[in-house]
């Protein structure tokens, strides 16, 4: 056993895991008081520590912790928990004060557009107090929700009432009006777009409005008037040109200024012509 225990420090750091076994091993065979004193000395009783295990490829590399757990006495490492990153995104919420009732107004916006959509809320709600409130989206929903002044929508009196009950005074328009007199005033200046086209309550009602049918009165007198419109006569066809034929001529005797003509046969059957 002391041989082997030599043999182990000639090894190096490498083998201390196999030294302290065996100086524990030696400790409660009772082979001598040095070592009940080592084993006591390196904490008898608990687990021998593991020796360090070798890097990986990807530590040896890159780097990295060779052993995992904290040295003896040493302070352990307090690591906080991984927080996730918050979007940077908010969705708005138009609320109606007088029920908790909402109604989206922008699904992912910053924090620079929340003046525009609060004054859309109030546009959208004119009969009633409105508020703008916002949450980050995603991640939270309307309990996480706060105004444009910091204040919780779980805060309010009337959060989430409009699901338990009915207000029948509160709505966004006033009694025995209709949402487009409600609306009337939503489209103003501040809420054109390069590109827009702005057409009047009469521009609305003209167009709207069905095409006029053609009178018929006035479709005769045009077509009455296109039969009195005289038209230009087509061009006639030409008659053909009939074929001239050339008289037959008179015998030469008989034409004027012309001598007979004898014919004589040649000799061998062939004729000749001589003037």
């Amino acid at each position: 056993m002391r041989a082997s225990i030599a043999s182990v420090d000639r090894g190096g750091g490498d083998q201390d895991g196999q030294r302290r076994q065996l100086i524990l091993a030696l400790a409660q065979a009772n082979c001598g008081q040095q070592y009940r004193a080592a084993a006591q000395a390196m904490g008898a009783g608990q687990p021998a520590r593991q020796p360090p295990r070798q890097r990986n490829f990807f530590e040896a590399l890159f780097g990295g912790p060779v052993n995992s757990e904290p040295e003896e006495g040493g302070p352990g490492l307090d690591v906080a928990p991984m927080e996730l990153p918050k979007s940077s995104t908010y969705r708005t919420v138009c609320v109606r004060t007088c029920d908790g009732f909402y109604f989206p107004i922008s699904y992912a916006t910053v924090p620079s557009r929340f003046a525009s959509d609060d004054a859309q809320c109030r546009r959208l709600c004119p009969a009633t107090e409105a508020q703008l409130f916002s949450y980050r989206n995603p991640g939270e929903d309307i309990q996480q929700a706060t105004s444009i002044t910091g204040k919780p929508y779980m805060s309010l009196p009337t959060a989430l009432m409009y699901r338990k009950q009915l207000v029948p005074s509160c709505s966004c328009r006033a009694p025995g009006q209709s949402w487009a007199q409600a609306l009337s005033g939503l489209e103003d200046a501040s809420t054109l777009q390069k590109g827009d086209i702005l057409v009047t309550e009469e521009q609305a009602k003209e167009m709207s409005q069905p095409r006029p049918a053609s009178d018929p009165a006035t479709a005769g007198a045009k077509g009455k008037a296109a039969a009195a419109t005289p038209s230009r006569p087509a061009a006639a066809p030409l008659d053909p040109v009939p074929p001239t034929s050339a008289a037959p001529l008179a015998p030469a005797a008989e034409q004027p200024g012309r001598r007979p003509v004898r014919v004589i046969p040649a000799p061998g059957g062939s004729g000749s012509t001589g003037q």
